[in-house]
């Protein structure tokens, strides 16, 4: 068990580093997308400066653009050039920069998603598993008819059933797998009201004993 949880631990951390680092990239990206932004809007103001001065870049068709465009100040086409390469190479690098962690972060999603998947449904089956060994050796410590309260097996099974009892469940499947074990097992449908605390709160998919 403790193996597990080191396990669980080591894969954990491995997510939230990988997620630690995808989101220092997105902070990048946000500052790619504020200067991209910042670039558009000063290219176009001046674009629109030069070609209509004092008029709306609206009142205007691109056939009227590209006619006037050639009849601007060799100087003032440079710095337009200039302006709209920028902002060209900004957007595609902050392009390639949102695919790639558009990409990544999709990746990501689907493993955790997998593992959580995967480990809830591993979980309530070693807990109803580890519950059923517990009480078959309980029960095998019968004696003259009687199941001894005061024994090593006794305790094994009540910690065993607590546990199962206030195992979390994550999905709808956990909670009917575990209301249908309570229900069609004499023993437990027995002692159910003894655990309807931990019973709820684990539907809830609260973990607090």
């Amino acid at each position: 068990m403790q193996a597990k949880r080191t396990t669980e631990n080591i894969d954990q951390a491995t997510a939230l580093d990988r997620l630690s680092k995808l989101a220092t990239r997105l902070d990048c990206l946000t500052g790619e997308t504020q200067d991209t932004l910042c670039a558009a809007e000063i290219a176009t103001s001046h674009i629109v400066d030069v070609l209509f001065p004092g008029r709306k870049a609206s009142d205007h068709i691109k056939a009227v653009w590209a006619d006037d465009y050639y009849q601007i100040d060799g100087r003032e086409r440079r710095h337009i050039d200039f302006m709209t390469s920028d902002m060209v190479e900004r957007a595609t690098r902050a392009d390639r920069i949102a695919t790639e962690l558009s990409e990544e972060l999709l990746q990501l999603s689907h493993e955790m998603r997998a593992a959580a998947k995967a480990d809830n449904a591993s979980g309530l089956e070693d807990c109803i598993s580890a519950w059923k060994t517990a009480h078959a050796a309980w029960i095998d410590t019968e004696k003259g008819g009687a199941i001894p309260t005061d024994t090593p097996e006794a305790d094994t099974e009540g910690n065993a059933l607590l546990a199962l009892a206030s195992y979390p469940c994550a999905s709808l499947v956990d909670i009917h797998r575990k209301a249908n074990l309570f229900l069609n097992n004499e023993y437990l449908c027995g002692v159910a009201s003894d655990y309807a605390s931990k019973l709820l709160r684990s539907f809830s998919g609260d973990n607090s004993y």
